[in-house]
């Protein structure tokens, strides 16, 4: 699952690959102007150097959350993230690699 950040919005991509939990920026984004453009599209994102702090509830919202088998696969996801301390908050909060 990627996050896209682009100079306006967020979206999911690969949003079924369960395995993967990543932030790309769009093209034309860089990590410099990251914290500007999440402040707008995802105001409780932090970013620090290489990775951000997403909240789980937005990702939640922006995949399928409505679908009770999808909703199971994420949670899944996120509790994997936690086993190897890649949340905070109590869980609320988890991590993003950033990439290009």
């Amino acid at each position: 699952m990627h996050l896209i950040v682009d100079s306006t919005s967020a979206s999911l991509q690969d949003e079924h690959n369960f395995r993967e939990l990543d932030l790309t920026l769009a093209p034309g984004l860089s990590i410099n102007r990251l914290q500007q453009t999440l402040a707008t599209v995802l105001p409780e994102s932090e970013v620090h150097s290489d990775h951000v702090w997403v909240p789980v509830d937005s990702l939640r919202e922006l995949g399928h959350p409505l679908d009770a088998t999808w909703l199971e696969a994420f949670a899944g996801m996120i509790d994997y993230a936690a086993s190897y301390g890649w949340t905070r908050h109590e869980g609320r909060e988890v991590r993003l690699h950033v990439t290009a």
